[in-house]
């Protein structure tokens, strides 16, 4: 009876997430492996909107926490990739809520280690074990498929979260696992949704930083102020999903991967290719003239990128950015940083 009522609770998620057949799971001999696990409190959790809500978070943590052998973590793994192979758009016709509660959960699982009352060798050993689980099960594919499938900034900000997770430290497997899916779901489409998004985001910024230089201006003229707390968030939230997206950027050319760093140059597509680092540059070259205190990280980030592209040395992606005038960029950064010092603190 009591794995009756728990294979029932497993469904129960399933058809709630409107998946087009759940009675192929009903037979399936893994779902039984399954029962062990407290899937009532993992659908209670997992389809509430309040579910990063620092309270919640914490309940949820406490489940995490009860998977203390390998075994049972292994059962919640199979679930995970359950969750995955239901959320490829090419096999199932799924929407973009039911993809952002999956990609909620699978964010979580992906920072668990946190979760640990552990010191910080063993969490770095529990993150290295989770991030093997996330590219073995498909995550980094899904990632691809999604990116390739979708313009919604929602999806891509949270799969980017879940993919500098996991190639974080330079992780060579997820690197990999990127490249080589980037070119099965059609690398062309991946950059080009990207870049449309990080331009979108990238000039919501140049407009709002210097909207906002503009009435400090004012301000110190005239004593008034027209900018409103909406601004700000607005402004916030556009610098943090570009500090996200060079943040990812970043991580897949980490620990001097050639292959990434060249792939970010040039893609080889004949149709449309999306150079990456030349865009950086430029982007570069426009972020120094209006940054201010409240943006300035976003240019670290950009820097960060940019060095990451070009160590080893690669030769090629050095050519490319000594031709859009980094050196001339980054000189101008330093300097900048150097006159406003006491500000920016």
């Amino acid at each position: 009876d009591s794995i009756n009522i728990r294979k029932n609770q497993f469904l129960t998620i399933f058809r709630e997430f409107n998946f087009s057949d759940n009675s192929k799971y009903e037979d399936d001999s893994n779902s039984s492996s399954l029962m062990s696990l407290d899937f009532e409190m993992m659908s209670k959790f997992f389809f509430r909107s309040d579910l990063f809500e620092r309270r919640r978070r914490e309940e949820l943590a406490s489940m995490f926490m009860t998977l203390q052998s390998e075994a049972e973590e292994e059962r919640f793994r199979l679930f995970l990739e359950l969750l995955i192979k239901q959320s490829s758009p090419s096999k199932n016709n799924v929407t973009d809520n039911f993809i952002l509660k999956a990609l909620k959960l699978i964010e979580i699982y992906s920072r668990s280690e946190e979760f640990h009352e552990e010191d910080e060798i063993h969490k770095e050993c529990r993150k290295d074990l989770i991030n093997e689980a996330l590219v073995r099960i498909g995550f980094v594919e899904l990632a691809c498929e999604l990116m390739a499938w979708t313009q919604s900034e929602p999806i891509i900000n949270r799969i980017l979260r879940i993919m500098n997770s996991i190639l974080k430290n330079g992780n060579k497997k997820a690197q990999t696992a990127f490249l080589l899916n980037s070119k099965k779901y059609n690398s062309a489409l991946i950059f080009g949704n990207f870049s449309r998004i990080l331009s979108a985001n990238f000039e919501k910024i140049s407009k709002k930083v210097l909207d906002r230089n503009t009435q400090e201006i004012r301000k110190i003229l005239y004593g008034e102020i027209t900018m409103t707390k909406s601004d700000d968030l607005e402004l916030d939230r556009a610098i943090e999903a570009c500090i996200l997206q060079f943040r990812f950027l970043q991580l897949l050319c980490e620990g001097l991967n050639r292959d990434s760093q060249n792939f970010l140059r040039d893609q080889n597509n004949k149709r449309e290719n999306h150079d990456m680092i030349s865009k950086s540059v430029l982007m570069f070259g426009a972020f120094i003239k209006f940054f201010n205190k409240k943006s300035y990280l976003l240019g670290l980030r950009i820097l960060g990128f940019l060095i990451d592209s070009l160590q080893g040395p690669c030769r090629e992606n050095q050519s490319v950015a000594i031709k859009c005038k980094l050196l001339d960029f980054a000189n101008d950064f330093v300097n900048e940083l150097s006159c406003s010092e006491e500000e920016m603190r």
